[in-house]
C-alpha cells in the first residue's frame, strides 16, 4: 500500500506511445549537430537537412535497450541512492535562477559564488535534501562559464548527488572530467556516478546543437542523463493534455534516442517540467492545477516504459504565516510528490523559478520532512493484517495494551512533535525567524566533505583548463 497520483490508463498510456512513434517517424525533430545527424543516420535514422526522423522499428529496437535502473552516486558513501525509488520521491533544489533575496536588505540581488557555497553547506547538511542542483548561479560569471563554475562550486561543498545543466559538448566534457576525479577516476564513476546532467529539448520537436553535443558525451561517460521536456499549453504546445503529454513523450524518447546511439549503456531519466502559462500575462505558472496533472501523466509515461524520472515540482507562492498555513504547504507539497516522480526538482524557488533565498530552503525542507509522511510503504501480509490480535480481541475490544501496538504504532502514525519541529516546539512562531536561526546555526557548525590535497590539486588543474576555454567561446 502507498500513495499515488495517477493521470493515465493503460490504453492511453499505449496511445500516446504509438502516435509518439508515428510523430518520430513522420515529422522527426530538428538537431542542430552535424556530427550527432550523421550519427543517427549511421544507424538507421533518415536526415533532410537539420530534420532526423526514427522510423518506427528502429525506435522499438532502442527502447529494448532501456537501462531500467541505475545509481545516482555520491562522494559521501552515506548518500549514495538508486532510481527508481522505491520509499519516496527524491527531492532536491530547483535551478537555475538569477536572484536571491537578501534577508536584512528586503530585497532582491544577484546570486554570488559565497550564495552558493552557502547553500551547498545547508543541502549537505540537511537530511531532507536527498540529492543537489546548484539553485542560483554564480553571478560572477557567464554562458557557459557560469555553468561550469555553480557545477565545480557543487562538487567541491557537497557531499550528496549533484545534478546539473549543460549546454555544450565542451561543456559537458569539463564538468564530467571534474565529477570523475572527485569519484576516482572514469572507471570508479561509472559504479559512482556523483553527477547527472541535464540536456534539455527546445520544445516543440528540437534539440539545439550544443544539447545533443552534451547528451552524446553524457551517453558516453555513463552520466545520467536528464533530457527535460518543457511544453507549455496554448504556447509550445496545443492546448490539450492529450497533445502536451505528447510531446513531452517524442522529446524524450528523441533524447533517449541520441543517447542509445552514443552509447547502448546510456543511463538516461525520463523528465519532463510541462505546465500551462498563466493566460493573463504568459508567464509560468507554477500553481494551477493543470501543472500537477500533466506531471502525473508524465510519470504514467515513465513507469510505461519502466524508467526513472526527473520533474519539475515546484511549489511556490506558500504561506508560512499561520500555523494552518504551513499546513496546507505541507499538503500542497505530498500532493505533488503523490506523482511518485523518482527525482523531484523543486525545493527553495520563489517567484516562478526567477529567485531564491536560504531562508526559504529551509522551510521548504520542513515542509518536506512532514510531506514525506505519505510516501510511506504499509506492507500487506499476516503480520500487518493482525487477523489472530483481532480475533484475540473480539468485538468491542481494544488494542491500546496489546504488543503488537507497541511494535507498530511509530512506524504507522507520524508523530514527530519534536523540540526541533516548527510546527509543535512552542505553538505558533515566526516560521520566517526560526528558519533563519537554523540557517546560521547550520552555517556555523556544519562541515561538508574533505578532499585530500591531491584530489584539492586535480579539480584547480580542471577548473584552470575550464575557465581558460570557455571564456574563449
Amino acid at each position: 500500500m502507498h500513495s499515488v497520483l495517477s493521470m493515465m490508463s493503460k490504453m492511453e498510456q499505449e496511445t500516446i506511445h504509438e502516435t509518439s512513434l508515428q510523430l518520430l517517424e513522420e515529422v522527426g525533430v530538428v538537431i542542430g549537430s552535424e556530427n550527432v545527424r550523421k550519427m543517427l543516420e549511421a544507424k538507421g535514422a533518415k536526415v533532410i537537412g537539420e530534420n532526423v526522423r526514427f522510423p518506427k522499428a528502429m525506435t522499438e529496437e532502442m527502447l529494448g535497450l532501456i537501462v531500467h535502473t541505475f545509481p545516482i552516486g555520491a562522494y559521501t558513501e552515506a548518500y549514495r541512492k538508486q532510481v527508481p525509488s522505491i520509499t519516496h520521491p527524491f527531492s532536491t533544489t530547483a535551478g537555475y535562477v538569477p536572484y536571491i533575496y537578501d534577508e536584512d536588505a528586503g530585497k532582491n540581488r544577484y546570486a554570488t559564488e559565497e550564495d552558493l557555497r552557502q547553500l551547498c553547506v545547508l543541502a549537505d547538511a540537511s537530511p531532507e535534501m536527498d540529492c543537489f542542483w546548484p539553485l542560483m548561479m554564480p553571478g560572477e560569471y557567464t554562458g557557459e562559464l557560469q555553468e561550469f563554475k555553480a557545477t565545480e562550486i557543487a562538487l567541491r561543498n557537497i557531499g550528496k548527488h549533484v545534478q546539473c545543466s549543460s549546454a555544450s559538448g565542451d561543456l559537458a566534457r569539463y564538468q564530467i572530467e571534474m565529477a570523475q576525479t572527485v569519484a576516482g577516476g572514469s572507471e570508479a564513476f561509472r559504479k559512482n556516478p556523483v553527477l547527472s546532467l541535464l540536456s534539455a529539448p527546445t520544445t516543440p520537436l528540437a534539440i539545439e546543437h550544443g544539447i545533443a553535443d552534451a547528451i552524446v558525451e553524457s551517453a558516453r561517460a555513463g552520466v545520467p542523463i536528464i533530457p527535460m521536456s518543457l511544453p507549455q499549453m496554448t504556447t509550445t504546445s496545443p492546448a490539450t493534455f492529450a497533445a502536451d503529454t505528447l510531446l513531452v513523450n517524442s522529446e524524450n524518447l528523441a533524447c533517449y534516442m541520441i543517447a542509445k546511439c552514443a552509447a547502448e549503456d546510456a543511463r538516461v531519466f525520463y523528465a519532463s517540467d510541462a505546465g500551462a502559462p498563466n493566460l493573463f500575462d504568459g508567464g509560468i505558472d507554477y500553481e494551477n492545477c493543470e501543472y500537477v496533472l500533466l506531471s502525473a501523466g508524465d510519470c504514467d509515461m515513465a513507469r510505461f516504459y519502466d524508467m526513472p524520472s526527473a520533474m519539475g515540482c515546484s511549489v511556490e507562492y506558500k504561506d508560512f504565516s499561520t500555523k494552518a498555513g504551513f499546513e496546507r504547504n505541507i499538503f500542497r507539497c505530498a500532493m505533488k510528490l503523490m506523482t511518485r516522480v523518482d527525482v523531484a526538482c523543486w525545493i527553495g524557488t520563489r517567484e516562478s523559478c526567477l529567485s531564491s533565498s536560504l531562508v526559504d530552503v529551509v522551510m521548504d525542507l520542513e515542509v518536506l520532512r512532514y510531506a514525506k509522511a505519505y510516501f510511506r510503504h504499509f506492507p500487506v501480509n499476516d503480520y500487518t493484517l493482525a487477523l489472530d490480535i483481532i480475533k484475540e480481541k473480539g468485538p468491542r475490544g481494544h488494542f491500546l495494551d496489546h504488543d503488537h501496538t507497541f511494535a507498530n504504532f511509530k512506524e504507522n502514525i507520524f508523530t514527530d512533535k519534536s523540540e526541533n519541529s516548527f510546527l509543535f516546539a512552542n505553538g505558533f512562531e515566526n516560521y520566517r525567524q526560526t528558519a533563519k536561526e537554523k540557517l546560521d546555526q547550520i552555517l556555523s557548525t556544519h562541515k561538508g566533505p574533505e578532499f585530500d590535497s591531491a584530489l584539492v590539486s586535480e579539480l584547480d588543474k580542471i577548473a584552470a583548463k575550464a575557465e581558460a576555454t570557455l571564456k574563449e567561446q
